[in-house]
């Protein structure tokens, strides 16, 4: 957090109000805390669903469609495995800004 503070700073056109992290199962309907993954192919098959949905319009012009179905199935096979190891989780960064020179509203 304190590089993405730095950056902001640096850039010098916002102002920081409050940020905050946490982590974020990697599935989504996982609640569990640090347990391991009840269902690691079914909790797999969520990720690379919303993964591809993030990341498909980005390949396809490079790759193709027709090389889409076999990339996430392989995908979510290796995930499944990682989750095997270990308890899975994004880091995620919640952040509040203000443009300088800005009133509030």
């Amino acid at each position: 957090m304190e590089e993405v503070k730095l950056i902001i700073a640096e850039e010098g056109s916002f102002e920081l109000n409050q940020a905050q992290t946490f982590d974020i199962n990697w599935d989504p309907f996982d609640d569990s805390i640090d347990d391991p993954v009840i269902n690691n192919t079914t909790s797999s098959t969520y990720v690379a669903k919303y993964i591809r949905a993030v990341t498909e319009p980005l390949l396809v012009p490079h790759f193709g469609e027709q090389i889409m179905d076999d990339l996430f199935s392989r995908y979510a096979k290796n995930v499944a495995t990682h989750m095997l190891k270990k308890t899975c989780k994004y880091a995620t960064f919640i952040l509040s800004l203000k443009l300088k020179g800005k009133s509030a509203i």
